[in-house]
């Protein structure tokens, strides 16, 4: 780890074991790149439909893993993300959902081969959730965020 970078995750916690976890994905320099707010709705824009049609077809790639509430906001994401038997990796499911999102961007700005534009933050933040109250009230914080 570099010197300086926070560690955000839990120390001798197996991302790998199943559960639901609550995950937030930001825009490099949290720049407004996904979609906008109006009357407390989102409108994605060309790169913000990238990300849920990439979000919706993540089982094709994780049959094991259960997407659940979930929005893409101008500057990040929220999802909650279920696995199932422990046999992929959230960081492994995050990491391919971003490079595949990036590559996608980058081939709709037509940027793949010169200067790619990047697209996220590096990481992301992710919480366990450990039981029914907590899934129930971080569903009504993503179904409510764009009003917010």
């Amino acid at each position: 780890m570099k010197k300086g970078r926070k560690h955000i995750r839990l120390p001798q916690y197996d991302y790998s074991n199943p559960g639901i976890y609550f995950i937030t994905i930001c825009s490099n320099q949290k720049k407004l790149f996904f979609s906008k707010i109006e009357d407390s709705k989102v409108v994605l824009n060309k790169y913000g439909l990238i990300i849920y049609n990439l979000w919706e077809n993540i089982n094709d790639h994780f049959t094991l893993c259960e997407k659940y509430e979930f929005v893409i906001m101008p500057n990040h994401i929220h999802g909650l993300i279920g696995l199932n038997d422990g046999s992929p990796k959230l960081g492994t499911i995050i990491g391919s959902f971003k490079s595949a999102v990036t590559r996608q961007i980058n081939l709709c700005r037509g940027e793949a081969c010169l200067a790619p534009t990047r697209v996220w933050q590096r990481g992301y933040y992710e919480h366990v959730v450990r039981n029914e109250n907590a899934f129930e009230r971080i569903t009504e914080y993503i179904r409510s965020n764009p009003e917010n």
